[in-house]
């Protein structure tokens, strides 16, 4: 099983990559250049059998790149319009369709949720368009295609030009969570974050339940939020991780937490904080009171590292008698905000091994996985059986 990497060069004009690494050395098994990516930022990928899918964030299309045999070649390229801003994306398992994160371009400038059907050769076979909300973020799907929820990370005016505190007083960045009826194509249930819930930027979904459940990680503020639907169209939504900024140079410096994971057992919780350089580890057994088991420093701008952990890939190895569990670490959040934090011509993708036990981190020294004067945006394992 192979690990794929969206890659964006540093260089000005150079085209956009799909890397497809090997999960236990990290060398490359095939490169896919993106025809036509040049000035785009790609990030955020989904797979579906024999293709995998990523967006480009700044040209509004997703690029389908065909992944077999060792190979990687760009099948096509999906043109969103006039869906614009994706900026998140899943795959819905039982139907192979992935879902992305959009905002409507029209008068109405409404957050959409677009399905890319593989049996139609990508074809946008369905939106899901929700009045009142002007982000696009995060999405993640239950396990029987029954709902989705979907973050209100940003308008899309603000983050390609960098961080800016001023920007979240002006309206750029959202704080909204919704969940989304598949079936019937609409929104049931909408909760406003408020101050401490300001850029959710990811989220993800319990697996046990039968109700809607999960995180939302909030990037700003750094702080994730539990919800759970309590019927007749309500969601219950409550803080249960707030990390406090921490002193630099340059004042106090938020974490900027940019990633979650769940394990597929529902028991652990992973989450990343970009400036920071911090990997979490969480015992959620008890859903909405985390047990902070596990905590790995890889770089961080506060420690004065060239990179900082960023989007989370984790692969649980079940074949052997005690489970293998590993994180893969992605080191690029986005292109305008890494060159004013880090000014980094590359960085790398890392691999950490999970204790699915007690709780514990490590770092894999002899695992480094990425191209020079590259930036690693985000990354994705691909199953077994690919």
């Amino acid at each position: 099983m192979p690990v794929c990497i969206p890659l964006c060069s540093t260089r000005k004009d150079a085209e956009c990559k799909l890397l497809v690494a090997d999960l236990e050395t990290g060398q490359a098994i095939a490169t896919c250049s993106l025809a036509g990516s040049e000035d785009d930022e790609v990030k955020y990928a989904a797979y579906t059998p024999g293709y995998v899918v990523v967006l480009g964030l700044l040209k509004h299309v997703a690029y389908v790149v065909k992944c077999a045999a060792g190979s990687a070649s760009l099948h096509k390229t999906v043109d969103l319009h006039p869906y614009t801003e994706p900026f998140g994306c899943c795959t819905v398992e039982p139907t192979g369709q992935v879902l992305v994160s959009c905002r409507s371009s029209g008068s109405s400038q409404s957050a959409s949720l677009v399905a890319l059907d593989p049996s139609a050769d990508f074809a946008v076979s369905s939106v899901c368009g929700f009045e009142g909300v002007q982000w696009s973020g995060g999405v993640s799907a239950d396990a029987h295609a029954h709902w989705a929820v979907c973050t209100a990370f940003s308008s899309g005016a603000g983050w390609p030009l960098g961080y800016q505190p001023a920007h979240t007083a002006e309206g750029k960045y959202g704080e909204t969570l919704s969940v989304w009826n598949l079936k019937e194509r609409k929104v049931v249930a909408s909760v406003e974050l408020g101050i401490e819930g300001t850029s959710p930027v990811a989220t993800c979904v319990l697996r046990r339940p039968k109700r809607v459940a999960g995180y939302v990680a909030c990037c700003l503020p750094t702080t994730v939020f539990y919800f759970a639907d309590e019927g007749e169209a309500a969601l219950r939504v409550e803080k249960v991780i707030d990390v406090p900024a921490a002193n630099s140079d340059r004042g106090r410096v938020p974490g900027m937490l940019t990633a979650l994971e769940l394990s597929p057992d529902d028991r652990f919780l992973f989450m990343s904080t970009w400036l920071h350089g911090d990997i979490r580890q969480y015992d959620v057994a008890t859903p909405n009171r985390p047990i902070l088991v596990g905590r790995l420093v890889v770089g961080g701008f506060v420690n004065g590292s060239t990179y900082g952990p960023s989007a989370m890939a984790l692969r649980v190895d079940d074949s052997k008698e005690a489970p293998d569990v590993t994180l893969y670490v992605s080191t690029c959040f986005l292109k305008a905000w890494n060159s004013q934090y880090y000014g980094s011509p590359e960085s790398p993708v890392l691999r950490v091994s999970v204790d699915a036990h007690r709780g514990g981190l490590k770092l894999d020294d002899a695992f480094s996985a990425g191209q020079p004067e590259h930036l690693a945006m985000s990354v994705l394992c691909m199953p077994d059986n690919a």
